[in-house]
């Protein structure tokens, strides 16, 4: 049986207009489903491609899980609801529809088709599949199938891993339509939102995720927009920032060297000439010499306040001061986020300074841990990613204010874990604090 008999769920996704509107037949691949709770690390190879999904035990929630085709048709074209983990197919149902007149993603996702390239879901939710010898075998099987029934004229792949297992595979067994199609036709093209292209691409003054991909749809021959090769790399807006920077330092190193010499020439002299021996000076007390330590307030607790944290702050400094501290504690921060958002507010912002403040007043040979968490509304999945970037969001912030020893991490939806807190606005939060 093959493995589209075995899980049925797994079929790639045609949109009913797809071949009928007139626009190019386009077909999107990514590269893998996944299932809930990291269930993809379950199952061998063997055991994926031998046995059902029901035989595998697979219920109701994680088939849905693997069901592109019913994803794209019931969470994104027939409905409104933004769920961010369904993001991608929106994305480039929007593009396509600019590119060819075809509105917004209701109406162009219709006619495209898309499907994930390797037929068993990766092992970590929400991560990239560790592929095997079988995979590869089994997904360009399948993969031809789709070439030979969809009849695309023009595919895109999301993923980096699997363009390269199909060309790989097309190689060894010697298939030259295959490896011409591969090499000539198809393209990788980033996710239509993805971070990583639009930092880059901003770098070289390029386009956009989106911008790139309507390209693509657009360019006769499908051939994408390419980053600027070097020796335009060393002209790139970052690059030129980091060499004036590194510049300014040398600098600054020459002129602070030099100043010592000098400085260290007049002491010399000073000390021959004068033979009167300098007093002992006591040693001054200061917090740079005092090892940070965490509140013991548990993570509903933390405080949520720039004003009660400097508060709480001062009070410890003027107690470790009077009682010749070694340590001294930094209470535990809460930053918490609006609904489904990663945006750090204004009062966030500051409550993270005043953290930021704090800890850099100390000998700084402690990490600070961030912890993030979101509410219980909204998928697994989609909680796991808004955790995650609630978490990198306040590392961000952290580190443009000097602090670099940062640990994270992300919680997802904090019913999973030991945070329980009064109500749902103070589960979706940020903690910070010592390690």
């Amino acid at each position: 049986m093959s493995v589209l008999d075995l899980h049925p769920e797994l079929k790639t996704f045609v949109g009913d207009n797809y071949g009928k509107g007139g626009s190019p037949k386009v077909l999107f691949y990514g590269e893998s489903h996944f299932l809930p709770k990291n269930k993809g690390g379950n199952f061998s190879d063997k055991e994926w491609y031998g046995n059902s999904s029901d035989e595998l035990g697979l219920n109701d929630t994680d088939k849905a899980y693997l069901n592109t085709s019913e994803i794209i048709k019931n969470d994104v074209i027939n409905s409104s609801f933004k769920n961010k983990s369904h993001s991608m197919y929106r994305n480039l149902g929007n593009v396509h529809g600019e590119a060819f007149d075809k509105g917004d993603y209701h109406t162009a996702l219709k006619e495209v088709a898309y499907g994930n390239y390797f037929k068993r879901p990766a092992e970590t939710t929400g991560g990239s599949i560790k592929i095997t010898e079988m995979d590869e075998e089994v997904s360009y099987n399948a993969f031809k199938k789709d070439i030979e029934t969809l009849k695309p004229n023009k595919i895109a792949f999301s993923s980096k891993k699997a363009y390269n297992s199909a060309l790989k595979m097309a190689r060894k067994h010697n298939d030259v339509e295959m490896i011409q199609l591969i090499e000539g036709k198809i393209v990788v093209v980033p996710h239509a939102t993805s971070a990583w292209w639009n930092r880059k691409s901003k770098a070289y003054g390029g386009l956009s995720g989106k911008e790139r991909l309507k390209q693509f749809l657009l360019e006769p021959n499908g051939v994408p927009f390419e980053l600027p090769k070097a020796p335009f790399f060393l002209f790139s807006k970052p690059v030129l920032i980091t060499i004036l920077i590194l510049i300014l330092l040398l600098l600054a190193f020459l002129l602070f060297r030099n100043c010592s010499f000098e400085s260290q020439q007049e002491s010399n002299i000073q000390t021959v000439t004068e033979t009167k021996v300098a007093e002992p000076t006591k040693e001054i007390w200061n917090t740079e010499k005092l090892k940070a330590v965490k509140s013991s307030l548990n993570g509903c607790e933390t405080l949520t306040n720039a004003t009660n944290f400097r508060a709480e702050w001062e009070r410890n400094l003027e107690n470790a001061k009077t009682n010749k501290a070694k340590q001294i504690i930094i209470p535990s921060v809460g930053v918490l986020f609006e609904l489904g958002s990663s945006v750090v507010s204004e009062e966030g912002r500051k409550l993270i300074q005043e953290f930021a403040s704090a800890y850099l007043q100390t000998n700084k040979e402690t990490t600070v841990l961030i912890e993030s968490y979101t509410c219980d509304i909204g998928t697994d999945e989609n909680n796991m990613t808004l955790s995650n970037d609630r978490a990198n969001v306040i590392k961000a912030v952290l580190g443009n204010m000097g602090v670099t020893s940062i640990e994270v991490k992300s919680y997802g939806e904090s019913s999973y874990n030991s945070l329980s807190c009064k109500n749902k606005e103070e589960h979706r939060r940020g903690n910070i604090s010592v390690k």
